[in-house]
């Protein structure tokens, strides 16, 4: 409660202007409402047992005259009133929203979503709640009651003195709780996000929910979560009651002494009975006041707990700052340096995720960084970016550290094109417009022609004007890559950063990105991530990482003549062969050869074994197979990547590869009649290449040396697993 009240005097304090008449204002009603109660006693000791009409007609006149008053300057404080809770609430929100766009992204990588938009929606409308009462429900009572009050005293010091004890009275089971209440407030509201995000996590992966049959477990968990929030909201139901409870006790004991002294002192002729029937309505007054400001309590114990999650907020602080004297950065010229460098991101204990890794990128080079799933790639990306600072060693630019310069000189030269680029429910022209605020329309087409998604646009009834969808809904996943292309361009960036541009997209789209990307990057420094070696044979230096090391760097040829790593990867890669849709694709022998299940095969049973694949092409998030289904294929990835997942005897789902480019699964399927042991669900589209274990099985048939051979082999991994 005290957190909310020391919110609400540093509001005021901005807005003095309004609150000093919303001051007037309530002084204005307060003295009516106590003239109101104080006017009994002069109607009954000057004007009714007198029988003076015309201290009776003046009396009225003037309380009518109070209401015109009242009822006017009551209006102008409601829109007053109105326009400053709405400038809080608003002031509120932007500084909310300015200190959310200062985070670093390791905010936004441990925080859920609907965490973040609870303290947008649920405890900022608390705070509201709680604001849009306070003067009615809080301080026009108060003042109400210290005004009446000091009009008892002048009545009668003697009872006045007693109904002071309504003040102890009132107030003592509210301060005994209040504290417990706000705690519970607080918890009532971690609940209500962590509910939110069940449902968020729930139903934004319902395909996994289907997938892994997690109905009954994921409803257990929404259970279990409502009956956290059930619990938190009776205690906070519980000790708010008890507020206003034990507030309405000291009330009544309050009121019995009053009454019982004051007829006393009537019966004694110590007071007339026209002073006793206005002091016993101002002391109702007061006491109706004191009541009303407690039933607020529990409105303002509420918004603290609102309050203290949103003052969490601000107790973030972005992991990259500007340092004190960073000065402004000149776009590229010469050349990128990564010195030494070794990263872990927060949290992270395991291994870094970059360790002592050292490169250099001349400007107007093109640089591509490859490597497996979870090797660095896209991490030494957003340090370049500054998206993050290394624990240790530094990244340069011309000779510069990037910690020495500030980050919007260096993101703006700087163009970005990420893998699931995000494009807002605004225009065309507007999405690309976003890299430069103050771009032209001709910059804007001159920025289309160049990502060559100009002549598409020009054929929409709309043109420039078309809005995209959530999310680019109504485009595809290449227009989608072309206008986040366009959007980088326009910038004219001295750097362009590629973060896996075409691993979602299809064969066709991949190429004709790929082609528009060599026209356009002559003499441009673009540093490229990427899993599919194809789209980075044409680099001028490729680096290859493993496992966050720097493990080899050349260019294409030079890597294959080294045999290592990279070469390694060009093989699992290679010996596909796709035709331009990607409706179908075949694998060579060789490649065929290199798997371990097919090592001993013959030249002539692996050409007959390289006919019986069929292709199959499966959309992003689709479930290839899952746990417990019959196992009855053999799969090789042609192209795109997929995630294998598994579900413990816990019910708990647990992520145990992915796979991408030439990698393969399932094989125990082509000799044994097992259930599948885990799920493979894709991350992007893929085109797979199947066998059906029949098929196998007929061809070992004509070679039963080999067929006993892949068996044992079998059986022996089997047993591995198994202990």
């Amino acid at each position: 409660m005290k957190s909310f009240l020391a919110f609400y005097f540093r509001q005021l304090r901005i807005h003095w202007g309004k609150g000093f008449l919303i001051l007037l204002a309530l002084s204005v009603e307060i003295a009516y409402n106590t003239g109101v109660s104080l006017s009994f006693k002069y109607l009954i000791d000057d004007a009714l047992i007198p029988r003076n009409k015309t201290v009776l007609w003046w009396i009225l006149g003037l309380l009518l005259l109070g209401i015109i008053v009242v009822f006017c300057v009551g209006l102008a404080l409601d829109y007053l009133y109105a326009r400053l809770c709405a400038s809080i609430s608003n002031r509120q929100r932007e500084q909310m929203f300015r200190h959310l766009q200062k985070l670093s992204l390791d905010y936004y990588a441990r925080t859920n979503l609907s965490d973040l938009t609870a303290r947008f929606a649920t405890d900022l409308s608390a705070v509201e709640n709680a604001l849009a009462i306070t003067v009615s429900g809080l301080f026009l009572p108060l003042l109400e009651m210290l005004c009446n009050l000091a009009v008892l005293f002048f009545l009668e010091w003697h009872l006045a003195l007693v109904s002071l004890l309504i003040i102890p009275f009132s107030l003592l089971g509210p301060d005994l709780l209040e504290r417990r209440a706000s705690e519970a407030s607080y918890a009532r509201k971690q609940e209500e996000s962590a509910l939110l995000n069940t449902v968020q996590e729930t139903f934004s992966s319902p395909m996994l929910m289907k997938a892994f049959g997690l109905e009954a477990y994921l409803h257990a968990v929404f259970s279990r979560r409502l009956q956290s929030l059930a619990s938190s909201s009776i205690r906070l139901g519980f000790l708010s009651a008890g507020i206003k409870r034990s507030s309405g006790g000291g009330f009544l004991l309050t009121y019995v002494l009053v009454t019982g002294y004051g007829a006393y002192l009537v019966f004694d002729n110590n007071m007339s009975i026209g002073t006793f029937m206005s002091f016993q309505a101002i002391f109702l007054s007061a006491s109706w006041s004191l009541a009303a400001a407690v039933q607020y309590t529990p409105t303002i114990v509420q918004a603290s707990g609102g309050l203290q999650r949103i003052e969490e907020l601000f107790i973030e602080t972005p992991l990259v700052e500007n340092s004190v004297n960073a000065t402004d950065i000149a776009p590229l010229k010469q050349l990128i340096e990564f010195q030494n460098i070794t990263f872990t991101y927060p949290k992270n204990t395991g291994q870094p995720n970059l360790n002592n890794v050292n490169c250099a990128i001349q400007a107007g080079k093109f640089a591509a960084i490859v490597g497996a799933s979870g090797s660095g790639k896209s991490t030494l990306l957003q340090l370049l970016a500054r998206f993050y600072d290394a624990q240790s060693g530094q990244v340069c630019i011309d000779g510069q550290n990037l910690r020495q310069v500030t980050q919007d000189s260096w993101r703006a030269g700087i163009g970005f094109v990420f893998q699931d680029n995000f494009l807002f429910n605004i225009s065309l022209r507007e999405n690309i417009r976003l890299a430069k605020a103050d771009a032209s329309d001709a910059d804007i087409e001159a920025a289309a022609q160049m990502a060559e998604i100009h002549d598409f646009i020009t054929t929409l009834p709309d043109g420039y004007d078309t809005l995209v969808g959530e999310r680019g809904g109504h485009l595809s996943g290449g227009q989608k890559q072309r206008v986040a292309l366009a959007r980088a361009l326009l910038r004219k960036p001295s750097l362009l950063l590629l973060d896996e541009l075409t691993s979602a997209l299809d064969v066709q789209t991949e190429a004709a990105i790929n082609a528009t990307l060599a026209r356009i990057t002559k003499g441009l420094t673009v540093v490229s991530v990427t899993h599919r070696l194809e789209s980075a044979k044409q680099a001028d230096c490729i680096f290859v990482l493993d496992k966050g090391c720097l493990a080899e760097q050349g260019t294409h040829d030079m890597l294959l003549a080294h045999n290592g790593l990279y070469a390694q990867l060009w093989s699992k890669q290679s010996g596909f062969a796709i035709n331009e849709d990607g409706s179908a694709a075949e694998v060579q022998t060789r490649r065929l050869s290199d798997i371990p299940l097919f090592a001993n095969l013959d030249e002539a049973l692996l050409k007959t074994l390289a006919a019986r694949f069929v292709t199959e092409r499966h959309p992003a998030n689709r479930v290839v197979f899952q746990q417990g289904d019959p196992a009855d294929k053999f799969y090789i990835i042609v192209r795109g990547s997929v995630k294998i997942t598994t579900i413990t005897a816990t019910s708990i789902s647990l992520d145990l590869a992915v796979l991408e480019d030439g990698d393969y699964f399932g094989e125990m399927a082509l000799v044994r009649n097992l259930p599948r042991n885990a799920t493979v669900i894709t991350r992007t589209p893929c085109i797979l290449l199947t066998l059906v274990r029949e098929q196998f099985q007929q061809l070992l048939e004509t070679a039963p040396d080999i067929k006993q051979r892949l068996e044992t082999e079998i059986d022996l991994r089997l047993g591995e697993h198994n202990h």
